[in-house]
């Protein structure tokens, strides 16, 4: 699944969340949450 991230200062991250991972976090939509990125693991795709 892909979640969408609104992170402080405005910037929005979506990220791909598998369906047990997320239910592991039990956090509902629209609450906060911390990420961590992995620079290995980023990919910049371009918006259309």
């Amino acid at each position: 699944m892909s979640v969408r991230l609104g992170l402080d200062g405005g910037a929005v991250v979506r990220a791909r969340v598998t369906t047990a991972a997320w239910a592991e976090l039990g956090t509902p939509v629209g609450g906060r949450l911390w990420a961590q990125v992995k620079a290995t693991q980023v990919r910049v795709v371009p918006l259309a």
